[in-house]
């Protein structure tokens, strides 16, 4: 129930937090959504703003960005032209253009997102022997369990001991 919980949260924050691309089209800026972004686009970063696609940095002009959430690195990369931008990293200093190269579910950031989101629980190798373990004690209690029971019926014992000394066994598990 959390999980879901906090995948619905997430979704909320992701369409608060979307990133407008500023876009070069025919001579002029226009704001458009990130996925109206073909590729070869030329793309226009200032501080603060966030990078939508992948591509080269073009023109003149010089920026750090911060690829923290990507990389890991927590210092800022100093970019030139002719340098790779990688989407949903941040300008943190100065600015410039890109040319979109690689855009949508080939961008870098769609594709770290798309492995993030495969959940698959891998068990600990101490969970693994634990859950073996269980699992062998299980069989040996059943096993036991039905010894017990031919036993009280061979032997003559009472059904009500016979019941009394089950829960008895059975606490083992």
């Amino acid at each position: 129930w959390q999980e879901v919980r906090a995948k619905r949260v997430m979704d909320k924050m992701a369409i608060l937090l979307r990133p407008k691309a500023d876009v070069v089209r025919d001579g002029e800026l226009r704001e458009l959504d990130p996925s109206q972004v073909v590729l070869g686009d030329i793309l226009r970063v200032e501080p603060g703003d966030q990078v939508v696609v992948d591509g080269p940095m073009v023109g003149e002009g010089r920026m750090e960005v911060d690829e923290s959430l990507l990389t890991g690195e927590s210092d800022a990369v100093t970019k030139r032209p002719g340098d790779e931008l990688m989407s949903g990293s941040y300008c943190v200093t100065g600015g410039g253009y890109y040319e979109a190269g690689r855009v949508g579910l080939d961008s870098f950031a769609n594709k770290l997102t798309a492995k993030a989101t495969v959940f698959k629980r891998e068990l600990t190798p101490l969970q693994r022997q634990v859950n073996q373990i269980v699992r062998v004690l299980l069989i040996v209690v059943v096993v036991f369990e039905a010894l017990v029971w031919v036993r009280n019926v061979i032997g003559g014992v009472p059904v009500g001991e016979g019941v009394r000394m089950s829960p008895v066994i059975l606490a083992l598990i």
